[in-house]
């Protein structure tokens, strides 16, 4: 895998909102990968050549955030535009480069609203790319959270991304990014959610050092669907004491990533 635990070769998805930071992450992802250097945590196998599609943006916007990468040599092509549709995926099918970042698939190839559509464009890029160990990583938009009868706003995990049904038999890794909170999971990685934080002023994203309790119950409580658990339900599932899981609760309460009810049950906050 290029990014070991999170990066499979194959196509993998990353949706998020308007201004979750997509499109940032996807250029941190493309240097590190570029360059050998870590990311969220983790270290490359190696650097490998990156095509970057940067289809949404102007050159001036591309070297603006360009301007704020770290120091260091990366083997990244930047290019502002690309065949659309099954065009699109021809051309893929013929460049060099072993990690492709497409930002976004929407723009760049389409985004098809039946099923089959879905899959006849995306399928053979995604074969293609697992057939010849190439990584694909295509950034989506979510859809509009839903809203129960009763006002509550339901945490549709992997289900906000846009044609998700068509995507997800697709694609072999799914990456949903909220504020603070990364949610992953594919054939080849296991299921988690990476607790993230912004890196002082930057705009890079850095993997907290302390997630494996905290990323155990954001994760348990995003699989609930927006139901709320009570720490006795919440202890069985997590590796510490009973203590320790209150005061680690009341940390996520704090930094917002999670919020506690009024009958004293946790809710993880939507991803959206």
């Amino acid at each position: 895998q290029p990014l070991p635990g999170l990066l499979p070769y194959g196509m993998t998805i990353l949706a998020g909102a308007p201004k979750a930071g997509k499109s940032w992450l996807g250029l941190q992802l493309g240097y590190a990968l570029g360059s050998g250097q870590s990311v969220l945590g983790v270290s490359p196998e190696t650097a490998e050549p990156v095509a970057f599609y940067a289809v949404e943006d102007s050159w001036k916007q591309l070297r603006s955030r360009v301007r704020l990468l770290p120091d260091g040599d990366a083997q990244v092509d930047f290019f502002l535009s690309m065949p659309s549709g099954k065009a699109g995926v021809e051309h893929l099918q013929g460049t060099s480069h072993r990690i492709i970042i497409i930002d976004t698939g929407v723009r760049a190839l389409g985004a098809p609203a039946e099923y089959a559509e879905i899959q006849r464009l995306y399928g053979p890029l995604q074969s293609w790319a697992k057939r010849n160990d190439r990584a694909v990583l295509i950034l989506w938009h979510t859809s509009k959270p839903f809203i129960a009868a009763d006002g509550r706003t339901v945490d549709k995990g992997m289900d906000a991304i846009m044609g998700s049904r068509g995507l997800v038999a697709v694609a072999d890794a799914m990456w949903l990014l909220a504020e603070g909170v990364m949610a992953v999971e594919g054939r080849d990685i296991i299921r988690d959610s990476l607790i993230v934080s912004r890196d002082g002023d930057s705009p890079w994203l850095t993997r907290d050092g302390s997630g494996g309790v905290e990323s155990a119950i954001v994760d348990l409580l995003r699989q609930q669907g927006g139901i709320g658990l009570l720490p006795s339900a919440i202890l069985p599932h997590v590796s510490c004491s009973d203590r320790h899981l209150r005061r680690t609760l009341q940390t996520l309460v704090g930094k917002g990533w999670v919020e506690k009810t009024e009958d004293g049950k946790y809710v993880a906050k939507r991803l959206r």
